[in-house]
């Protein structure tokens, strides 16, 4: 019984390595955190904030950026996503990710963030990181 349960322990652990995000202030992935419209805060105040897997932490706020690259970075989180847009229509295939409402989607190479709010609008954040220094 005591092998048995070793042996599950080591597993389990092997699962959770495995699953774990490797992110880095370089990844060019985006990351997915569930939001509710209640935190969305346009002060300038931070948003939220958390820590790389290489112990940066980053945090997401509002600043005024135009429309113009509001649509560009949605643009590009859509299609790193898989989806083309075709017209005025995203075609994506099956294995193409959907975006999730009242999450946000962060970007640490391109210190962006965009939030998808549960009405289908979509507002972005800018990124700060903070690279942890170790003496």
């Amino acid at each position: 019984m005591r092998n048995r349960t070793f042996l599950f322990c080591i597993l389990i652990g092997i699962l959770l390595i495995g699953c774990a995000t490797f992110a880095t202030p370089n990844t060019d992935r985006w990351l997915e955190y569930e939001i509710p419209p209640s935190r969305i805060s346009y002060s300038g105040r931070a948003i939220m904030e958390d820590r790389l897997s290489d112990g940066s932490r980053f945090y997401v706020f509002y600043e005024r950026i135009t429309d113009d690259d509001v649509r560009f970075y949605w643009v590009i989180m859509r299609q790193d996503f898989g989806w083309r847009l075709d017209g005025d229509t995203w075609r994506g295939s099956s294995d193409a990710r959907n975006v999730k409402r009242g999450h946000m989607y962060v970007n640490p190479r391109r210190q962006v963030a965009v939030y998808v709010h549960p009405e289908r609008t979509y507002d972005v954040f800018m990124v700060r990181i903070e690279t942890s220094t170790t003496n």
